[in-house]
């Protein structure tokens, strides 16, 4: 007898939202978190609409701004659109948000309490952390991109990956005002890649990210400084901070379990291929994995094959339509940018996409469909 039913390795987005479905079901869920819970994480901290409808109790305490128009730009050329709603967030404060979440639905946390090893044996999952050797039936590796779950469980490494850095930025007001309830996307920032401005309560969080190639060398701390420099808004700014980390991007079939353990969000590489949006798909892949480890309890097995299943189903079948969007929009994103400038059916697909209400692969055929005829010459 276990003293743990599950026990999860990270405390972020994935991992509270696994341990809050399994505590919920009755379940003996230990977190593991290496940091001091608040602790800071890199990231825009963009939320979409979906990730509201995903969420079955409220996080508006920790939202910063709410966002009403996209911004969307190639170098001097802008468009605003009005935006579904979406919400700026420090990651700090929601992810602390979350993980209380799971703690109230009976699971414990134990942070600033780093794994220092992992085994699995025939019947069980063994962690070492905090001067203690835990087992139970079951490991959940949410410890991100750079995890130990993926390597001590055999997990090959993630082949597509991007690179991102951020500074949190002190900015003059006037600054502040002009970016209040904006989210600002910039696609001729860099290639094969994009900047972004995200409003805070009271300071911006700007990067820079692109697709790692084989073969290409990117310095992104030369690349956000001249952006900085390029933006006319960001003017005075003074660094707050500045944090570098990498994406792990969707859109390859992969199996995602073993007998006694299984990955959730970056650790799974569940970015976006295209946005690189991680905090929704972070989410569901915890709560998938919640469903799916209850379903074999109730069978008496540990089949978590289900499990692989439905993330390539329900998330990695649409992102291959994304990293081939991907793939022909950073070809060419000159002309890509003057297609959705252009078609107002193409800006509203992206809303859609959004907000969880259309797929990309709905939205190509919107886009070839609609878009792509209207500029032939005649």
């Amino acid at each position: 007898m276990f003293k743990w039913d599950v026990i999860v390795v990270g405390a972020g987005p994935a991992g509270s939202s696994a341990a809050y479905g399994l505590a919920r079901q009755g379940l003996r869920v230990l977190m593991l978190e290496k940091a001091r819970i608040p602790r800071y994480k890199p990231c825009g901290g963009g939320l979409s609409l979906k990730v509201r409808s995903a969420l079955d109790y409220d996080f508006s305490s920790a939202v910063q701004d709410t966002i009403r128009q996209v911004s969307i730009a190639y170098g001097r050329e802008r468009i605003r659109i009005e935006s579904a709603e979406a919400y700026c967030v420090m990651r700090a404060d929601f992810d602390a948000l979350l993980a209380a979440q799971a703690v109230r639905a009976g699971a414990e946390l134990r942070d600033a309490c780093p794994v220092d090893g992992i085994t699995l044996e025939n019947d069980r999952a063994v962690v070492s952390a905090g001067g203690e050797r835990l087992d139970a039936a079951l490991l959940i590796g949410a410890d991100g991109v750079n995890g130990g779950v993926r390597r001590a469980a055999g997990f090959p490494p993630h082949h597509r990956m991007g690179v991102a850095i951020e500074a949190e930025l002190q900015v003059p007001s006037a600054a502040l005002a002009e970016w209040r309830s904006v989210l600002h996307m910039d696609y001729g920032a860099l290639s094969w890649g994009y900047g972004w401005i995200f409003p805070k309560a009271d300071h911006l969080s700007v990067g820079v990210g692109a697709l790692i190639r084989p073969g290409h060398k990117l310095d992104l701390q030369r690349e956000l400084a001249r952006y900085l420099s390029s933006e006319p808004s960001l003017s005075g700014a003074k660094p707050i901070l500045t944090r570098g980390h990498r994406v792990p991007l969707g859109g390859q079939f992969a199996i995602y379990h073993r007998p006694h353990a299984l990955l959730v969000g970056d650790a799974a590489g569940l970015a976006d291929p295209f946005t690189a949006e991680g905090i929704y798909f972070a989410i569901r892949s915890g709560q998938i994995a919640a469903q799916e480890i209850g379903h074999a309890r109730q069978r008496g097995d540990n089949d978590l094959s289900p499990y692989s299943r439905r993330i390539n189903s329900e998330i990695n079948a649409d992102f291959r339509f994304g990293w081939w969007l991907t793939q022909v929009f950073y070809r060419m994103p000159r002309f890509s940018f003057r297609v959705f400038a252009h078609s107002a059916s193409t800006q509203d697909g992206a809303k859609q996409l959004a907000n969880g209400t259309l797929t990309y692969k709905r939205l190509l055929l919107r886009v070839a469909g609609n878009s792509l005829p209207s500029l032939v010459p005649r």
